[in-house]
């Protein structure tokens, strides 16, 4: 899914970049600052894959039909 939009993928490593500067030293709040990131890109990737359709809305080779 990250490979396939790039801007997701960007705001996850900034999202990331952030965290571990503001919690070097607490990896619970790391962890937690990224949880519902994650949460919300997981769904949104699933429900992607699930559609065997990119974002163009042409079929995806690899889909599972």
């Amino acid at each position: 899914f990250l490979r396939s939009h790039p801007d997701e993928a960007q705001a996850y490593g900034e999202l990331k970049a952030d965290l571990a500067e503001k919690y070097s030293h607490d990896i619970e709040g790391y962890c937690d600052g990224k949880d519902m990131f994650v949460k919300t890109l997981e769904k949104r990737a699933m429900e992607w894959a699930g559609s065997g359709y990119d974002d163009s809305g042409k079929a995806r080779k690899n889909a599972e039909q």
